[in-house]
């Protein structure tokens, strides 16, 4: 037997049976203040993946990743130790003032440096190794940063074809990442975003009334700073898990890398989401407060 209720019945004695319920209309605005809520969620989220990438593509934080990079390509340390005497000899024969002889260090991973002045020198046949470092590693960031890693190849030869999930590719495209051109759309895009992101939150606010407004608000802006966050857990999580054994030196270094620099966008969302769920937080005492005043 059907369970639904009768349709009424309806004579000139009356109504038998009771009358379906008045057509309610969903309450008005209800529809484009979620389409508002979305849009906002979504500005937030953009506008921080951009700054963070911004910051993350800056010169200073990019050339000194290009020199971590470079110190386990090269092995730098190893290398200098096994070329000590080969520079000094080269020193000596030479001649000249002290600081007037440009070296060149055979196994650098940037082909053609020549280093010379002060940061070349030896006494009593040891080199100063920790200034020729300094300065190869200086010198061969500056030289990523200005060319990406066609610096890996000396003019006269052709690039090697190198897969992205190798060792060696994966650095090469860390270090191609950080040489492109991204910091400058990332700055030409960051402040439109902070501004229609600013706009859009004024919106959502003055769209609602109450306190409650300002806490949807921030919960909003926590919800748009969780993609980011998710995001850069999983690439710290991703940098663990592809690190390798404790005698792959070069792969944990690269792990090592990429969480220093997951760190930042890390570090970001949280800060933006904490202050996020802070304001819904102080919103909802603050009304709880005034409705039990």
């Amino acid at each position: 037997m059907s369970t639904e209720p009768a349709a009424p019945v309806i004579t000139d004695e009356g109504t038998w049976g009771a009358p379906p319920p008045p057509f309610q209309a969903p309450p008005a605005g209800r529809g484009w203040r979620a389409w508002l809520s979305l849009s906002f969620v979504i500005a937030v989220a953009l506008w921080l993946s951009t700054f963070s990438l911004w910051q993350l593509t800056g010169e200073q934080l990019a050339h000194a990743t290009a020199e971590r990079a470079l110190a386990a390509l090269s092995e730098v340390d190893a290398l200098l130790v096994v070329q000590e005497t080969t520079i000094c000899e080269h020193l000596a024969v030479g001649g000249g003032p002290a600081g007037s002889v440009a070296v060149e260090v055979p196994g650098f991973a940037v082909p053609g440096l020549r280093i010379a002045g002060d940061a070349v020198r030896c006494t009593n046949g040891h080199l100063d190794r920790a200034a020729l470092r300094n300065a190869l590693l200086t010198q061969g960031a500056d030289a990523l940063m200005s060319r990406g890693t066609d610096a890996f190849h000396a003019p006269d030869r052709a690039p090697d074809r190198t897969s992205s999930l190798s060792r060696i590719g994966a650095v090469r495209a860390l270090l191609d990442l950080l040489a492109s051109p991204l910091h400058e759309w990332a700055a030409l895009l960051v402040w439109p975003l902070a501004i229609a992101t600013l706009l859009l939150g004024g919106i959502v606010v003055a769209s609602e009334q109450g306190t409650q407004r300002f806490a949807r608000a921030g919960l909003q802006v926590a919800a748009g700073a969780l993609p980011v966050l998710l995001g850069a857990v999983a690439v710290r999580l991703l940098a663990d898990a592809l690190a390798g054994g404790p005698d792959d030196l070069l792969l944990q270094e690269l792990a090592s890398i990429t969480r220093s620099l997951a760190a930042l966008p890390l570090r970001d969302a949280l800060w933006l989401g904490a202050g996020g769920l802070a304001i819904a937080i102080a919103a909802r005492v603050t009304e709880r407060a005034g409705s039990r005043g």
